[in-house]
């Protein structure tokens, strides 16, 4: 791999560190791709950054303090793009969800685990994505939870229950053709369809190793898994296509730039990656670019652009970098 393939600009940090969860970063670039906002948590704390133009603007805020009752420790945020052109910041916890407007400061929604599961079972949600004007949430039952959410104002609905995973959901990733994959604790990648009222299309069973984050690309499912395997479906026939031996150890999240089908990971182990998908015909998945760090989790929030946080000195850092050679 060419090693100054890629160059890292300035880093953003935050004002403390993250916690050490899988996908634990968000990123979304607005519409005129000159603005970035980025999310990350550590324990019942969300961090929020924007970058515009070079400038850096940061906060942390305490979803605890807006809400009336507790929300325990926070597992995952992201911010979601909506059809209607809204962006929300969603928390999954480990009592339920919340949605915020794009501020991250006015609390437009809340929801409990307790109102749907029994509140002696140790419950959270986990995995988020948009599809459309919805929002899914996955569960440790296993459901998805479907979301509604209106262009404006507060009104947020549950649309539907999608009902397959039986072990707890560890990620959910759609695409602009309204298909979402989600998987799960066991290693379990479900496809589905949301034109078709969240119809199932296809179930690709688990190893039992977790596949702790997941991505579609065209006719591509990619997974990430907990033994630090990447492994490639045909989303029409389920087949496993090609097994990459990626990381030593437990991949904490993939992402993949949708204009080129290349894919990030990052893992415990303390590499980043990136990868070329086959294409025309190819059978190989080829390694780009590596490099070192200690990482918590990657996104890609736009083409030319790829993120991920780590972790320095006890200080942490959002960092982007940008491709000398290609678009990512």
């Amino acid at each position: 791999p060419d090693e100054n393939m890629y160059v890292a600009q300035r880093p953003i940090s935050l004002r403390s560190s993250v916690s050490a969860l899988s996908n634990n970063l968000s990123a979304i670039s607005l519409s005129d791709r000159r603005s970035i906002s980025y999310a990350a948590v550590h324990k019942s704390v969300v961090h929020v950054a924007h970058w515009t133009g070079g400038q850096v603007t940061s906060k942390q805020f305490s979803p605890e303090e807006q809400s009336s009752s507790s929300i325990g420790h926070i597992v995952q945020v992201s911010w979601c793009h909506l059809h209607s052109g809204r962006n929300v910041l969603v928390l999954a916890s480990t009592r339920g969800l919340q949605m915020y407007d794009e501020t991250g400061l006015l609390l437009l929604f809340s929801f409990k685990l307790s109102s749907i599961h029994d509140q002696s079972e140790t419950s959270f949600a986990r995995g988020i994505c948009s599809v459309g004007d919805s929002v899914c949430v996955g569960t440790s039952s296993g459901d998805i939870q479907v979301f509604n959410v209106a262009g404006k104002g507060s009104l947020v609905t549950l649309l539907n229950t999608l009902k397959d995973h039986k072990h707890p959901v560890c990620d959910i990733h759609s695409i602009h053709d309204g298909r979402l994959v989600s998987s799960d604790d066991n290693g379990k990648i479900v496809l589905w369809d949301s034109a078709s009222d969240f119809q199932k299309l296809r179930a690709i069973d688990g190893d039992g190793n977790p596949c702790t984050s997941v991505c579609l690309w065209n006719d591509v499912v990619v997974g990430g898994y907990g033994s630090g395997h990447i492994r490639i479906f045909s989303a029409s026939t389920g087949k496993m296509t090609a097994e990459i031996a990626a990381h030593a150890r437990w991949i904490h999240a993939i992402d993949v730039a949708p204009d080129t089908g290349l894919v990030i990971s990052c893992s415990e182990d303390t590499f980043i990656r990136i990868w070329r998908l086959p294409q025309d015909g190819e059978r190989d998945v080829t390694l780009l670019h590596m490099a070192y760090t200690i990482l918590s989790a990657v996104s890609i929030s736009y083409q030319t652009w790829l993120t991920h946080t780590h972790t320095h000195n006890n200080k942490t850092h959002t960092q982007t970098f940008t491709s000398t050679l290609t678009h990512i």
